[in-house]
């Protein structure tokens, strides 16, 4: 069976929207683990690095879908 060599632009913005909210809220949550390790010191250093690295990939899987979709669009 053959499948469509069409691509929807529309799929890639959807992808854009949705990983760029994930990041922003990865973000937040990143923000909020700062003030936590303010607060107790047991955990300084811990908390905050696991959502950074998340969020950057998020924000990069972010910026190639919106590149496509500009390409598509085109």
């Amino acid at each position: 069976m053959n499948t469509p060599q069409t691509q929807n632009p529309r799929g890639y913005k959807l992808s854009f929207i949705i990983n760029t909210a994930v990041g922003g809220f990865l973000l937040l949550l990143a923000i909020i683990a700062g003030f936590f390790e303010g607060l107790f010191p047991a955990v300084r250093g811990q908390l905050v690095w696991g959502f950074v690295p998340a969020t950057m990939i998020c924000w990069f899987i972010a910026s190639l879908h919106y590149s496509k979709y500009l390409s598509l669009s085109k």
